[in-house]
C-alpha cells in the first residue's frame, strides 16, 4: 500500500490539477495492478472518475531478449549495444540470408517457453 497524499494537497479550485508522483519497487517478481485513487470531497456530485488503475508485470532480474537480425545489416551493432544494461541480456543470433525462397535455419532451443520475455 502506498502512502496517502498529505491533507495540504488538496486543490482550490475544481479545475486545479496536483502533479502526483508514485514510487513503488516490488519485492518479487509477477503481476501487480495499481489504483490510484482520490477521497472525494464532501457534497462533490461526480464521484466515478476519482480512480486510475494499470497494471504492472515485474520480471525477475531484469529483461531477457532474443534478437535475430541480418548478420551484415548495419543497424544491428547498436541495437546490440542494449546488452551493456546490467537489466538487459541481450542474445544475439545472426541470420544468413541463402538463395532466394530458402528459410533461414534457427534452432528450436531459442523459442523454449520461458526462455526470453522479448
Amino acid at each position: 500500500m502506498l502512502p496517502a497524499l498529505r491533507p495540504k494537497d488538496k486543490p482550490d479550485r475544481p479545475q486545479d490539477v496536483l502533479p502526483v508522483e508514485l514510487e513503488f519497487t516490488a519485492q518479487d517478481p509477477g503481476e501487480f495492478k495499481l489504483t490510484v485513487e482520490v477521497v472525494p470531497l464532501e457534497g462533490e456530485p461526480i464521484i466515478p472518475n476519482h480512480s486510475m488503475t494499470t497494471f504492472l508485470t515485474v520480471l525477475k532480474g531484469g529483461v531477457n531478449v532474443a534478437y535475430f537480425d541480418g548478420e551484415y545489416r548495419y543497424e544491428q551493432k547498436f541495437l546490440r549495444r542494449i546488452d551493456e544494461s546490467p537489466d538487459i541480456q541481450l542474445d544475439f543470433k545472426p541470420i544468413r540470408l541463402g538463395r532466394l525462397g530458402e528459410k533461414p535455419r534457427i534452432e528450436l532451443d531459442w523459442f523454449e517457453r520461458g526462455k526470453y520475455d522479448v
